[in-house]
């Protein structure tokens, strides 16, 4: 697989749909994945993530935490998971404006 999409977030509800949305808009000719790392928010951020990615027919895999383990342990697990052979980070609060802005980083890469 050519990239991992590595989405962090904790209640980030206000910003998410953005956030996934912009995901969502990237052009990408090759094989990628989507790694969701959502450190328990107590909010909805999770629900609006998934039913974004849903309705627009992506799929996804989330790394469902039981308790917060922290900033630092959850970018660690969703490194851990990823299976790309690039892996580009956004975190849940951050939007991407360029719609080739991952592929531009992957093919100078």
């Amino acid at each position: 697989m050519k990239l991992g999409i590595l989405l962090v977030s904790y209640n980030h509800e206000r910003y998410i749909k953005e956030c996934v949305d912009c995901i969502i808009m990237q052009e990408l000719p090759f094989e990628y994945e989507i790694l969701v790392c959502d450190d328990c928010s107590t909010d909805s951020t999770l629900s609006i993530i998934e039913s974004s990615l849903k309705q627009a027919g992506i799929e996804y895999r989330v790394l469902y935490r039981e308790s917060n383990i922290g900033l630092v342990m959850n970018y660690k697990k969703g490194f851990a998971e990823c299976q790309g052979e690039y892996i580009a980070i956004i975190e849940g609060d951050d939007y991407w404006t360029d719609q080739k802005r991952v592929l531009k980083l992957v093919t100078f890469m």
